[in-house]
């Protein structure tokens, strides 16, 4: 619903809001038409199958990678989607994480024990032994640094700040 993005954006910090679900960002859209909310911009994003460069010779609109480079990207509800919803490894996450962070990362990594997770695992047994916390350390710590690692409460979740490497 865009509440951190909000957050950010109250602080005068320029803020894109991406999801993958057109329904929740154009209720973010709305709601920030309302209430005349500045430096927040929500756009609708599928990471799996992000914008392409595209026009002449590919050089009239890049990439979403090549134009997106964020000081802070925050990752909330997002690795258990596209690691087992769209079957991508970790490590491909990190590296596109990686394309458009400067800086750092916070990272939700949400365990095979959330009630979400298991759902989104019955009917994909065959991956469920790839989908670790140690899988996604590990894939990660390629790209990052770990600075934190913070438990959510009693949810069985996990924050994590991350420090960009250095190329």
């Amino acid at each position: 619903d865009g509440e951190f993005a909000r957050l950010l954006a109250k602080k005068n910090i320029d803020t894109i809001a991406a999801d993958f679900d057109p329904y929740c960002i154009n209720n973010l859209y709305n709601s920030i038409k309302k209430n005349d909310e500045k430096n927040i911009q929500p756009v609708i994003v599928d990471l799996a199958n992000p914008s392409p460069s595209i026009g002449v010779n590919n050089e009239e609109r890049e990439s979403l990678t090549g134009r997106l480079h964020a000081d802070l990207v925050i990752a909330l509800a997002l690795i258990h989607h596209l690691s087992i919803a769209r079957n991508i490894p970790f490590e491909k996450t990190a590296q596109m994480l990686q394309k458009v962070c400067k800086n750092y990362l916070i990272i939700e990594f949400v365990p095979a024990t959330d009630e979400k997770v298991q759902l989104m695992l019955a009917g994909k047994k065959d991956i469920m032994a790839l989908y670790t916390e140690e899988g996604f350390r590990t894939a990660f710590e390629k790209y990052f640094r770990i600075t934190r690692c913070q438990p959510i409460a009693l949810s069985g979740r996990v924050l994590y700040l991350m420090k960009k490497n250095e190329q």
